[in-house]
């Protein structure tokens, strides 16, 4: 029997302790922080999704999703995740944002989500779907646009009846939204932070994008968002994206050869540390949204699974939590995607099993490369004698073969540490 809200006050809420194992360089991968997001997971899910997620071993799941956060409204009585047109028309009026919604039309789209929403409510097939995968953590996204009070009820309803929320994100993406306006965002949000730190649940900000994808408002928020944190210790939330910027082969007419090349010798863990030296004080990171860009890009391809496959090994190891975009969804984002009988697991799904192996092991192994460096010098010595005399010098704009050195080429063999991320 499922838990009302108010029929008790006693709340249990169990937390993951992640313990990294470092021994002569030997990492353990811990299970259970690496997912997916779960934008139109509901919406697609089918027995054979359910089917095929038993081969992941443990995930992590993120929902509602990522732009459905600012319209959900969810509640045991609403069907799916709680749409309706009165706060699509307020919201999408006040708060669209074409950089996260990757659309012109915003309205129609979610009139057309609200209206094919189903009878039953989304938080009860959540529920079903824990009791389902017991070690499944959930990343809950709240509508930070909604009355405190309203929004905090899905959670307190989903921690009551057993879902494992170990995070709650204020939002998605919500400097787009608020136009880069933090005092906007810090007004929104910060009623319904206090309500879920009062439950013991941490909660994540959004960072915006820095790195190749960096912008003046977006260098902004993050300082704002950073002197924010400071005293407060709350987590944050990136959105790594890649496409050309980062991997050039992936611009114009995709060079597969380059670009796997490009991944191959990315440094992630770099990346993902710079990352986080923005926010020194935050009590943990995490990642609900990485893949390449657009999913039309490079889709369902092999490139596609390496690139997930190098996501996964370093984000996990880098981020508390790390999930791919996407998990069962009707595109090619999604490990899974396909219309109901049409369903077909996405390669980078391989890539997921491979990574989250309970006895995958991970070492940092440290190789020496041979590297030779040269240098090339050219030597003129005073003129010689025959090079000095008046004719000589009148007739012949060069001087001659005695006074000329050829280049001189030294070079040095040199042996260069170099540090991989194996995972075996």
């Amino acid at each position: 029997m499922k838990i009302k809200i108010g029929d008790i006050y006693k709340w249990w809420i169990v937390f993951i302790i992640f313990i990294i194992l470092t021994l002569a360089g030997i990492v353990q991968l811990q299970a259970q922080n690496i997912g997916f997001n779960g934008a139109g997971f509901f919406e697609n899910q089918t027995a054979q999704s359910d089917e095929w997620l038993e081969e992941l071993n443990s995930f992590v799941l993120r929902v509602p999703g990522g732009a459905i956060a600012k319209y959900a409204n969810p509640s045991p009585e609403r069907g799916g995740w709680g749409l309706d047109s009165t706060i699509v028309d307020s919201i999408t009026t006040m708060y669209k944002s074409k950089d996260e919604e990757q659309t012109d039309d915003a309205l129609e789209k979610w009139y057309r989500k609200t209206a094919n929403q189903p009878e039953d409510s989304y938080l009860d097939r959540l529920i079903a779907l824990q009791v389902r995968f017991p070690e499944m953590r959930v990343i809950y996204a709240a509508n930070i646009y909604i009355e405190p009070e309203l929004a905090i009820q899905p959670i307190e309803y989903l921690l009551l009846n057993g879902v494992n929320i170990v995070v709650v994100e204020m939002g998605n993406e919500s400097y787009s939204q608020v136009k880069h306006d933090f005092e906007e965002y810090v007004s929104k949000m910060e009623g319904l932070r206090s309500l879920v730190r009062a439950l013991g649940v941490p909660v994540s900000h959004p960072a915006a994008p820095s790195g190749t994808r960096s912008r003046k408002d977006h260098d902004e928020w993050n300082e704002s968002l950073a002197n924010y944190n400071a005293m407060r210790g709350d987590w944050i939330t990136f959105h790594p994206y890649y496409d050309g910027r980062e991997f050039p082969s992936l611009q114009g007419s995709v060079d597969t050869v380059g670009a796997f090349n490009e991944i191959a010798s990315f440094d992630f863990a770099e990346q993902f540390l710079e990352m986080k030296a923005g926010f020194p004080s935050a009590g943990g990171y995490i990642v609900t949204e990485s893949n390449s860009q657009p999913s039309r890009l490079i889709g369902d391809t092999d490139l596609n699974a390496y690139l997930i496959k190098r996501l996964l090994e370093v984000g996990g190891q880098e981020f508390d939590f790390f999930c791919i975009h996407n998990g069962v969804s009707p595109d090619v984002y999604g490990f899974i995607y396909g219309k109901e009988n049409e369903q077909r697991k996405n390669k980078s799904f391989a890539s997921f099993v491979e990574v989250n192996q309970p006895d995958t092991v991970c070492r940092y192994d440290t190789t020496f490369v041979e590297v030779i460096e040269c240098d090339t010098a050219t030597f003129i010595p005073e003129r010689c004698i025959r090079c000095q005399k008046f004719f000589y010098a009148l007739f012949h704009r060069k001087r001659c073969l005695n006074c000329i050195e050829p280049e001189v080429i030294t070079c040095d063999t040199l042996y260069v540490q170099k540090l991989e991320f194996i995972c075996e």
